[in-house]
């Protein structure tokens, strides 16, 4: 099987290679349904995806305001170093004669947030329904923004792995873009078009697979969704979170964003305990 895969350290570097020609002899991206995509045409994801879905975010107010309510860092201990000078003694160090038995807050510059490196599946087939779309991403926006909330800087990418349809070649294509680096604030308003709108796949990456893959392995289907492989299509310190194929279509999980959040929940918490076990626990607790 060949393997092509396209990085994107942006979410205007995903748009401006979806705005690239192709030699395909159509472009689904350009003449997709308001029905199938959540968006009327092109140029409306562009903007979306360039200047934010204000509308969609205010879709998600009550599950945001919720999952901001349920989630609690327990707090962080003092950090503290030990020197030979520093605020007060520590006193058994001291009794034992050992001249490091000062004890001394440390910089700040040393106390960083914990980086939480998150990939989330794209993939979407055919069968999900936009509304599906929106009710998972809602659910992720929703804990995205209460793990930064929390003390985590997080890092967000979107990956999409797809196999191509039979042929004489087999083909896997990977796009990966970038969606928010570790350190940066959190633009909610672009995160709800490109996590919650089905038109980030149906559009911008069917613009992209149009515009710089091969129409023999991908033109009228644009690929099986397939699961990524952690080391070959994903890093491998990156959490990767379910992302709707993992539920599937029609699935209870996808029927409400605090259900999509319900069932991420247990996942998020079992990457976390795993890979920052010395960091203070999260506790997302059950809505009342």
């Amino acid at each position: 099987m060949s393997k092509q895969a396209l990085h994107f350290e942006s979410i205007e570097a995903l748009v401006a290679a979806g705005k690239l020609p192709s030699s395909w002899s159509g472009r689904d991206s350009r003449t997709g349904t308001l029905d199938f995509t959540g968006t009327a045409s092109w140029e409306e994801a562009c903007d979306r995806a360039t200047n934010g879905w204000p509308e969609g975010l205010a879709k998600m107010a009550g599950v945001l305001e919720q999952a901001q309510a349920s989630t609690t860092a327990t707090g962080a201990a003092p950090s503290m170093m030990l020197d030979v000078a520093g605020a007060f003694p520590h006193a058994a160090i001291a009794a034992s004669g050992d001249a490091f038995c000062m004890v001394s807050p440390l910089p700040v510059s040393e106390r960083a947030r914990p980086v939480l490196r998150l990939a989330t599946s794209t993939a979407l087939p055919a069968t999900f329904e936009p509304h599906e779309v929106f009710n998972y991403g809602a659910g992720l926006v929703a804990m995205i923004d209460s793990l930064e909330q929390a003390g985590f800087s997080v890092e967000l990418s979107s990956l999409r792995c797809n196999d191509s349809f039979g042929g004489k070649a087999s083909s896997r294509l990977t796009i990966q873009t970038l969606l928010k680096p570790a350190g940066e604030p959190l633009e909610l308003e672009r995160l709800a078009f490109c996590l919650a709108s089905a038109s980030f796949n149906r559009r911008l990456h069917f613009a992209v697979v149009e515009a710089l893959c091969p129409a023999e392995l991908w033109q009228g289907s644009y690929g099986m969704a397939a699961t990524p492989v952690r080391g070959t299509d994903l890093d491998e310190d990156v959490c990767l979170l379910p992302g709707p194929t993992m539920f599937g279509p029609s699935s209870p999980q996808l029927a409400s964003p605090e259900a999509a959040v319900a069932a991420m929940r247990g996942k998020v918490l079992e990457l976390l305990s795993d890979r920052y076990a010395a960091f203070p626990a999260i506790l997302f607790e059950a809505a009342a």
